[in-house]
């Protein structure tokens, strides 16, 4: 075989199976090329000594030029040398048995059984004479590592790994992308089960187990979530821009997030049939949006995390991070006066779940929020809610009435036990509802208390 005058340089593809790869013409400080990825292959650029690349260097062995490429079943490639001349199959290319193939016609020579294979150049002396060029395909004899993924919980290792990368021994092995788990601050990526030393990407020499640090988040808020209807919810919850808190989409089953409230039975929103859900989840994720989703094709717009907010399933695609505020405020409120009226226990003609049983400190507190919210938060939200104003575990005996007549019996309890009331004299008391006006004095009012038989004062209206 004469020698090359010419060195021959390989190139191999970098995009998959079927990928053809063509090599440029190459020579001394000469450029290699080959096409663009986005069509059979792509370009490298450089000098004949070197990929231009750290990750794909020519490195020189004797009279040879090596490279060591990873390659899959079904590649593609052929070499070209100066002139334009290529070197196809069965034209002095020595290969390992049955692991290269024939592509076609045109000489193309095809990867049958995928792995790391070092191939070599021979370094041109003298003269340029008949095809063979000395190129030669060898198997590399360590192919591929593995890396084994674990959770670190809490300090805490699992022993059963969340996933294993097989990777070519010669590749880089970049640092992997993070996996969120709901209820966890995911903290990298480290080679240790202390989780001290975090991974850089570098290639491998041996296996390789790595270790994803989880924080436990706490809860310290919450959203709501207003279904519009009475049916059990089977919508999940998810949130981006931090740690997906509810894991990794499709996020979490609302009923199933843990320590969600279901809110409704005694208490009607806005007047209508809904399930309300308070949904807590951790400020601390730094979670910026929300999506709630059926998980069946359906799913809201993106919507801004805002906490104590309220949602609807919004689908306007001009609702673009909706969260609603008014009604987040006026579900704080009915809840925290549902949560008074329900610690009521009956005590002598004091019904349990009465207003009644509520504490002047606490309807002056309550009723005092209520007034100092927006006019529009109060009629669209509050005052046209309807509650159960009795013994709510009875429910043949139950009275329902508007949440607009109980702040006005907050006002009356507040005043009788001397509390400070905003926008109403201590020298009357005023309850009011949408069929009568009921106007007490403070010595009537003391009358009844000292009875034990102060209860709700509302007039029903005539059946």
């Amino acid at each position: 075989m004469k020698a090359l005058k010419t060195v021959v340089a390989i190139a191999l593809s970098a995009v998959g199976l079927g990928s053809a790869v063509t090599l440029g013409v190459v020579a001394n400080n000469e450029n290699i090329q080959r096409a663009q990825a986005a069509t059979s292959s792509v370009t490298l650029a450089g000098s004949f000594n070197g990929w231009n690349t750290t990750a794909d260097p020519l490195t020189k062995d004797g009279n040879y030029w090596t490279i060591t490429k990873s390659l899959s079943s079904g590649d593609t490639f052929k070499f070209v040398v100066n002139g334009g001349t290529w070197v196809g199959w069965g034209n002095g290319i020595s290969y390992p048995s049955g692991k290269f193939a024939q592509a076609a016609s045109d000489g193309n020579i095809q990867c049958t059984a995928s792995g790391s294979y070092i191939l070599k150049a021979i370094d041109g002396i003298d003269g340029y004479g008949d095809k063979s060029y000395g190129l030669v395909i060898e198997n590399n004899t360590v192919t591929t590592h593995t890396v084994t993924k674990y959770a670190v919980y809490d300090g805490v290792v699992d022993s059963n790994a969340i996933g294993s990368d097989v990777v070519p021994a010669t590749d880089t092995y970049a640092v992997p992308s993070a996996i969120h788990k709901a209820g966890y601050h995911f903290g990298g990526w480290y080679t240790n089960t202390a989780c001290t030393t975090a991974y850089t990407a570098g290639t491998l020499s041996a296996d390789l187990s790595l270790y994803a640090k989880y924080t436990s988040l706490v809860d310290d808020s919450y959203v709501y979530y207003v279904t519009g209807s009475t049916s059990a919810t089977t919508n999940y919850i998810y949130t981006f821009g931090g740690d997906d808190q509810f894991g990794d989409w499709p996020g979490t089953k609302i009923t199933d997030v843990a320590g969600v409230q279901e809110v409704h039975g005694v208490m009607s929103f806005q007047g209508t049939s809904q399930n309300i859900y308070k949904i807590p989840y951790s400020t601390s994720a730094a979670d910026t949006g929300i999506i709630i989703h059926t998980n069946g094709g359906s799913q809201t717009v993106n919507m801004s995390l805002v906490s104590h907010s309220a949602y609807w399933f919004i689908t306007d695609s001009s609702m673009v991070n909706y969260h609603n505020d008014d009604a987040g405020e006026a579900l704080d409120l009915l809840l925290n006066v549902e949560a008074k009226r329900n610690a009521v226990t009956a005590s002598g003609n004091i019904a349990a779940y009465s207003i009644c049983g509520i504490s002047a400190a606490d309807a002056a507190s309550l009723y005092n929020t209520y007034y100092g919210m927006s006019s529009d938060i109060q009629t669209t939200y509050i005052n046209n809610s309807t509650t159960y104003t009795y013994d709510g575990a009875d429910k043949e005996n139950q009275t329902n009435v508007s949440f607009e007549d109980i702040m006005a019996e907050l006002k009356v309890i507040a005043l009788r036990g001397n509390q400070t009331v905003l926008g109403s004299p201590r020298s009357t008391l005023v309850n009011q509802n949408h069929s009568t006006v009921i106007i007490v004095t403070l010595v009537a009012v003391v009358a009844l208390s000292g009875t034990g038989a102060f209860f709700l004062l509302r007039k029903k209206k005539e059946q």
